[in-house]
């Protein structure tokens, strides 16, 4: 049974989540109390498993807070979080994933309490940086952790495999972005592409590189496999030069 699912941002309330199975709605719900959106406001992003459970980000109005939902296949709410430090008009929610067990995975921008154990526990350059936090069915956190260098870090593709691992892509200005097995370690300059995955605790990186001088374009695709496809757009080609680059982990 295959769900579609989409969020649209409206005038009239924060989000109204839409899902249609076989092209016929299922369930439609408001997500926050009503309030018209600002211009710097957060729109919500989500994804879904295979079996309908999908998890979402929104941000309120007026208060900024913004928070982490997620909602079974019928479109009841399992749990609703709020995300830490989120009114800080710094932080970002750009990339989610979820698992077949429910686990919701989220990446942004701005300041959190790391997990212990984890990767990288503190920024390398002020105190609102790119980071990667877990989940558990019922809204708990299984970590949270730091991932980037000391220049500008942006998420914008989350994916999740069967294992665990999760794969993020994004664009970095780091030129001391962390690196393991990396395939392109040298920083093109200006913004990077990258690729980094995090094994299932979030302890160490998989592997991690970057990917050319410029990214407009990238997504992570195959969440249900231990592949993650990148596609970027370098400016040093011309016109413009697509790449789509596959990666299996060590």
């Amino acid at each position: 049974m295959k769900f579609a699912l989409c969020c649209l941002l409206s005038m009239l309330s924060l989000a109204d989540v839409v899902v249609a199975q076989n092209w016929s709605l299922s369930y439609s719900t408001y997500l926050g109390p009503a309030g018209q959106l600002q211009p710097n406001a957060i729109p919500a992003v989500l994804a879904v498993n295979g079996v309908g459970d999908a998890c979402i980000t929104s941000r309120d109005q007026p208060t900024g807070v913004a928070a982490l939902t997620e909602l079974n296949s019928s479109g009841s709410q399992i749990y609703a979080v709020p995300l830490p430090n989120s009114t800080q008009s710094n932080q970002g929610l750009f990339a989610i994933a979820i698992d077949s067990s429910g686990d919701c995975y989220l990446a942004g921008v701005g300041t959190i309490t790391p997990t212990s154990g984890v990767f990288q526990t503190a920024p390398k350059s002020g105190q609102s940086a790119q980071f990667v936090m877990k989940f558990n069915p019922t809204g708990g956190v299984v970590y949270a952790t730091y991932l980037g260098g000391s220049g500008s870090d942006d998420p914008l593709g989350l994916a999740v495999d069967s294992a665990g691992n999760a794969y993020l892509t994004g664009t970095t200005a780091s030129n001391d972005f962390p690196l393991v097995y990396a395939l392109q370690s040298l920083y093109g300059g200006d913004t990077d592409a990258f690729i980094a995955v995090l094994n299932p605790a979030a302890s160490a990186l998989v592997y991690s590189t970057y990917l050319g001088e410029v990214a407009k374009n990238m997504r992570a695709e195959s969440p249900w496999t231990a592949r993650a496809t990148l596609m970027s757009q370098d400016r040093r080609s011309q016109p413009t030069f697509l790449q789509w680059l596959r990666f299996n982990p060590h």
